[in-house]
């Protein structure tokens, strides 16, 4: 149990520019919730405009979109738990890829 705890204790963050076209829109924000489900760990968005000033949970496209983050804006997310710098990797690699997007 004990190691168990120290799992869960592990917390990584990244700052991420948008690059894409159009940003954390519907098709990306669910895309970037997929992502968020293959891990175990806790998972946080905070856009860094002025639509939407609180962190959200990167499970939920609803409260992605309401981040309101356009193409050029950066976001940080956070990730606490077993498998925390594994997703904030997965995270980074799918907006650098621009979410498998074709401008």
């Amino acid at each position: 149990m004990g190691a168990e705890r120290a799992d869960m204790s592990q917390t990584s963050q990244i700052t991420l520019t948008l690059t894409n076209k159009r940003g954390l829109h519907a098709r990306a924000s669910n895309k970037f919730m997929e992502t968020v489900s293959l891990y175990q760990s806790q998972i946080w968005v905070r856009s860094h405009n002025d639509v939407c000033a609180e962190r959200v949970e990167a499970d939920s496209v609803m409260e992605l979109l309401l981040l309101g983050s356009a193409c050029g804006e950066e976001i940080t997310v956070t990730a606490q738990g077993p498998d925390a710098p594994e997703a904030i990797q997965a995270i980074a690699a799918l907006v650098e890829n621009r979410f498998g997007e074709v401008d």
